[in-house]
Parts: structure tokens; sequence; C-alpha cells
């Protein structure tokens, strides 16, 4: 078992102990066959850690019932609700960085791949929250990981996690530790205490800073 699935197995477990409506909510994952057909439109290539998350659990119950919260105030969606939001960033040519913010984001990863991404840099949104996103880029070539870029209400770009394996390291420990926890005065909601995020967030993504 790679230490992705084992992570999101961990989160899953943490759900099905301490809401599982929560649990409930997801979608069965699904096979390599229905992730290739469903993304057959999409020319770039998304690294292998996303499908490996589809085969895990096909996202969540689209509207307002929908309660995969594994994230405060995001939620985890189905890779159909995820290529309609993609096809709407290409449609209206949101552009990712700068040249030279991008760079900076392979420095600061230590990685040579930054000739995979071509000309045009794509994001690929798989987590949402009203008007926010969590997305991936897409390369030339099918890579194993990617940036994990926060996208918010005003299309501000910045680099959150180096990858979905340390978002879920970092999400996993976060639920077992108490750091993230169920807020009793609202109702599907998890609540954050950035004194026990803190060393969590910097022992699985040294080199970035956590952001509230």
């Amino acid at each position: 078992m790679s230490v992705l699935t084992d992570s999101l197995n961990r989160i899953m477990q943490w759900l099905e102990e301490n809401r599982p409506d929560y649990a409930e909510s997801f979608l069965p994952g699904l096979s390599d066959e229905e992730i290739r057909e469903k993304l057959s439109n999409v020319e770039l290539e998304l690294p292998e850690e996303i499908y490996e998350l589809y085969r895990w659990r096909n996202g969540s119950q689209n509207g307002e019932d929908s309660k995969s919260v594994i994230f405060p105030c995001m939620e985890y969606m189905s890779l159909d609700e995820a290529l309609e939001y993609y096809d709407d960033f290409v449609e209206n040519t949101i552009d990712v960085f700068d040249e030279q913010d991008f760079q900076g984001i392979f420095e600061l990863l230590d990685t040579k791949q930054i000739n995979q991404y071509g000309d045009k840099k794509y994001l690929f949104p798989f987590y949402r929250s009203n008007c926010d996103f969590l997305a991936i880029f897409l390369s030339k070539e099918r890579q194993y990981y990617s940036p994990i870029i926060n996208i918010d209400d005003v299309l501000e770009l910045s680099f959150i996690y180096r990858n979905l394996t340390s978002m879920m390291q970092t999400l996993a420990e976060y639920l077992e530790t108490g750091a993230h926890y169920l807020d009793e005065e609202q109702e599907y909601y998890l609540n954050g205490n950035e004194e026990k995020m803190e060393p969590i967030f910097k022992k699985y993504n040294p080199g970035l800073e956590l952001i509230g």
C-alpha cells in the first residue's frame, strides 16, 4: 500500500469513528478505465497521485447534503465535477503564475521537472469551498507528484502543500492529534488549532509556510 492510500485510509477511519455521516458521503472509487474515459478530452496529463486518489474514492455526493469535509470548509469533488471546473478555468484562461513565480516553485521543490509543464501551465481543481479551490498542475508527460496550489476567491494563487501525498499525511495527522477537530457550534465544520498544526505541517512540507 502506498503512503498516499495509507494516509487516505487513516482519514477515513477517523471519519468513520467520529462522523460516520461524513464517511458515508464519499462515492466509490473509479477504475483506471473509468478515469481514462472521463479524462479523454483533457489534452495534458494529470499526475499519478490524482489517479490514485480517484481510485480510492470518487469524491463525494454533490449538493447540500455533501458532508465529506476532511479539510476545514473544503469538499473533495467527484471527477465529473472537477472536470466542469477545469473546463471553466481553461475557457476563461486563468493564468498560472508568471514565469518567474512558476520557476520559483520548482526551485523550492528541488526538482528539474519544470520543462514538463510547457508554455501553458494549466491547473486542475479537485477540492472546493464556495469560490476557493485546491488544484494540481497538468503536464506534457505524466508525473507522479504535483505541487498543490490554493486558488482563492479573487484568483490569487499560493503554493500550499508539496504534493498530494504530503497533503494527506498532514491532514491525517491533524485529525489523529486533534490539530483539526469538530467544532460543536458549527455543524459539518472542522476547525484547526494552528499551534498544533504548525509542527505537523513543517514535518511533511519542509520549506513551506503554513497558510492559516
